[in-house]
């Protein structure tokens, strides 16, 4: 990339960065949960969220194993 290409996306990044964090600021943003209910339903939710929120200590699988 030469250092005039370089300089364009350089200068253009903070202001595109600041106009898209100000559109998500606009908009009314559901919790995260809602959203993925919405996408993959609610059986399929919570079992992903216990799945993550789980404890994941090493000794905790080597006691399950």
């Amino acid at each position: 990339m030469s250092p005039a290409a370089h300089g364009r996306f350089v200068s253009r990044g903070p202001s595109l960065l600041i106009a898209h964090c100000a559109a998500l600021d606009c908009e009314e943003r559901l919790p995260a949960t809602d959203r993925l209910q919405r996408l993959i339903g609610t059986d399929l939710t919570r079992l992903l969220l216990v799945a993550l929120a789980g404890d994941h200590r090493m000794g905790s699988r080597r006691v399950a194993a």
